[in-house]
Order: structure tokens, then sequence, then C-alpha cells
């Protein structure tokens, strides 16, 4: 219901409608579908891509209608856990497409308090946070010119596999001065 509350960035750790459900009748998945839509009214999907590490994903972040994400640690490794895997397909074949910390994160939990926790669902929030703050340092930004911002500076990851991390680990400031044109 992102959309229809006014925000520009929807973030989702776990699917609450089955993605893999069709439409009978039809061609398209109605996860697919749902993506296309948020999408074409301004909204960018940013989705966990799993924590079963290496050849599996989770759905919906390995659609490639999505902003996917995987985690790194602070000493810029790609945990285990984190899921990576390249499709057979045309269209952003390999997942995750960008990396956010994810391990030793502090985060709420159940009950009050607060603890630390691991996985691509920590990640997730920080590059959901940083396509919040580019939309406010340009309102008018589309969709794919935040992805695009995002994607195109990220730091690539010296001494690990690339079919591991995507377009590297998200870097906000890079980001920021690809979309408005600022000097760093």
């Amino acid at each position: 219901y992102a959309p229809v509350l006014g925000a520009a960035v929807a973030i989702a750790v776990a699917a609450v409608v089955p993605f893999s459900a069709t439409i009978v009748g039809a061609d398209l998945d109605v996860g697919v579908l749902y993506l296309l839509a948020v999408g074409a009214i301004g909204v960018l999907p940013v989705f966990a891509i799993g924590n079963e590490g290496l050849g599996t994903s989770r759905s919906p972040g390995n659609y490639s209608e999505t902003l996917s994400v995987g985690a790194v640690d602070r000493s810029r490794r790609v945990p285990q856990f984190s899921s990576s895997v390249r499709f057979n397909r045309d269209q952003d074949p390999a997942q995750p497409d960008v990396l956010a910390p994810g391990v030793n994160i502090i985060s709420a939990k159940p009950g009050g308090g607060y603890t630390s926790m691991d996985g691509t669902s920590m990640a997730t929030p920080h590059v959901a946070g940083v396509a919040a703050l580019l939309w406010q340092a340009r309102p008018d930004a589309t969709v794919d010119q935040i992805e695009l911002a995002i994607r195109q500076t990220c730091t690539k990851l010296e001494g690990e596999d690339p079919a591991r991390y995507g377009d590297g680990l998200i870097n906000p400031l890079a980001a920021l001065a690809a979309l408005t044109g600022a000097q760093r």
C-alpha cells in the first residue's frame, strides 16, 4: 500500500502475497504485474535477495523489476548467507543488484528493546533510505534515474567474486553527486 500513502520507495523483506501466483489465462505473474504497476506510478521497489547463500535467491527480490539487495560486512566482504544467483534472462540476470551493510545491524526487536541482527533484510533499509534521500534532493527524479544513480556509483569489492555483489556496495554520496551534478 506504499503508493496509496504517497511513498516513493517501497521496501519489503517478506512477500505478503504469493509472488509465484499467476493469473488464469495470462502469461504474466501477479508479482510482475504489481511491480510494473508500482514502478509506473513512481515507486522504486527495493527488496532483500535472501539469506540462503550462493546460487539461491528469494522472490520478489529476484524479479528483474526490483532493486535487489544483498548484504556486506564491515570488512567489505559478502557473508556466506547473502544470496546471489545468475538467471538465464535478458533483463537484469545477475542478482543481487547492489549490496549494503547487513551484518551486526542494530534493530528493534519484538516486545521492545534492540538486538544485533544479520541478513539481507537488514541491508535493504539502507538502500531504501538512500533512494528516499536522493528523491529529497531531487523530487522531480524518475524511478529509473534514482535506481541508475544508486547502481552506477557502487563500489566494487576487491577480492570478492563479482557474481556475489552485482554492481557493488552502495555509495550514497557518489549517488547524490551523480543525480544532482553536484561536486563531492
